[in-house]
């Protein structure tokens, strides 16, 4: 019936309005069978999918109606296939978000909150139990309602905070699938997180769990977000395309996992997630290992927003200390991320490479000084010399002239402190310094 009445018209308008004036009148009467209003709020999620001739639905009292059947029924499957149409309809139709955001914060807090505390614990009962699909599908749509509300009443975030704990237990929800590892739960999951206050002192506990039976502990929900994340930079995972929109919560969480960690934690994810030893064999980037690449994805001009999040990633997991910063992903990926944040760019980068590892690294680069090929070309004639000089003389002279950045050029330089002696009017040859 609902699939005929889907073309907007009266036809459509006229089921709708039906369908919404049960729905409302059984709140006081209580005569419908849950089968019927099961049946009832399926019609009004297929009608709704398209807003034209559905406008009871998205109606101040269709949402009201709406919300105390997703909040209120003490039936699973009323609850779940109310919180459908009523996540479906703050998605479509941006009204309804603030409509529904009227009936009170407290109030809608609680019940999210109640309805993944139940999901929560049903896990905790049964933690081998057998996936059930419907109570996939539940806990889906009240992390999709939860996401909607913190994105639209962000100063309000606080009094969510008490689902963090919660969303965090069902992380362990199910099995991570190594082909899709983004599928749902993991992707509501992630994306209700995103929005969440982190900085509350209470939520560390739960972020960073400190139990004495088992040493893996503290970096239990760390390494569980550094899984779906090495799973989904796997070749053929995704698509470049997917990553941005896929990745982006995924890194932002495991940033502000990493702000609000305890140094334990925090030193995990540096090993982790920072280009290892292993890594400077060869230019930073050109590896395999995950520190590697997250470091490509941060330099990718096809995944922007991805790339901005995992830059902020890195430079927190190296202290937000710019020197560190440079030293742990090469002045290479670090100089664009600290101009465009306007942070200052280290001084001697050198030295500081130096200091801060027992093997020396090329600074720009990251590769281990002994490790970096010396090509076999050929000495540069004279000729290939000059013209080298003065291509670096027109690239230096051109950057000063843009104005972003005020620079010396090294050939003038050269010439002025007399590294540099003019041979003719067309020749330039370096003074013997010995």
């Amino acid at each position: 019936m609902a699939s005929q009445l889907a073309v907007p018209g009266p036809a459509k308008l006229e089921a709708v309005t039906k369908l919404m004036s049960k729905l409302d009148a059984n709140l006081e009467t209580q005569t419908l069978a849950v089968n019927e209003l099961v049946a009832y709020l399926e019609q009004l999620k297929l009608l709704g999918r398209d807003p034209r001739s559905a406008d009871p639905i998205f109606a101040p009292n269709g949402i009201k109606t709406l919300a105390r059947y997703a909040f209120e029924s003490p039936q699973r499957a009323t609850a779940r296939g109310a919180l459908k149409v009523l996540a479906n309809s703050m998605l479509l139709v941006p009204n309804t978000r603030r409509e529904f955001l009227t009936l009170g914060h407290e109030g809608t807090a609680c019940a999210i909150i109640s309805n993944l505390a139940r999901h929560a614990e049903h896990m905790r009962e049964n933690p081998s139990g057998p996936v059930i699909p419907m109570e996939d599908m539940a806990v889906n749509e009240t992390l999709r309602l939860l996401f909607n509300v913190t994105h639209f009443a962000p100063l309000r975030k606080p009094l969510f905070t008490p689902a963090i704990p919660l969303i965090v237990t069902l992380l362990w929800k199910q099995d991570i699938n190594p082909s899709k590892p983004l599928d749902p739960p993991f992707s509501s999951l992630i994306n209700a997180l995103l929005n969440l206050d982190f900085e509350d002192p209470e939520v560390q506990s739960s972020l960073c769990p400190q139990s004495p039976e088992a040493s893996d502990q503290p970096s239990r929900v760390a390494a569980r977000l550094v899984t779906l994340l090495d799973l989904s930079l796997k070749p053929g995972i995704y698509a470049e395309g997917e990553l941005d929109q896929l990745l982006s919560p995924l890194v932002g969480v495991l940033a502000y996992v990493e702000a609000a960690a305890t140094e334990e934690v925090k030193h995990y994810l540096r090993a982790t997630l920072l280009p290892t030893e292993k890594d400077r064999e060869e230019v930073l980037g050109k590896g395999t290992s995950l520190g590697s690449r997250v470091l490509k994805l941060s330099n990718n001009p096809m995944t922007p927003k991805l790339g901005d999040v995992a830059s902020h990633l890195l430079y927190s997991l190296s202290d937000k200390d710019a020197s560190k910063f440079v030293a742990n992903v090469g002045f290479g990926y670090a100089s664009g991320f600290l101009a465009k944040n306007n942070i200052p760019t280290p001084g001697n980068m050198a030295e500081t490479s130096d200091e801060l590892a027992a093997r020396p690294f090329n600074p720009v680069t990251g590769q281990f000084l002994d490790s970096e090929r010396v090509g076999e070309l050929p000495e540069m004639t004279e000729d290939e010399k000059l013209r080298e000089a003065e291509r670096l003389y027109d690239l230096f002279e051109r950057l000063k002239r843009t104005g972003i950045i005020d620079v010396q050029n090294p050939v003038e330089e050269a010439i002025r402190s007399g590294r540099f002696q003019e041979m003719d009017e067309n020749r330039v040859t370096e003074v013997d310094s010995d």
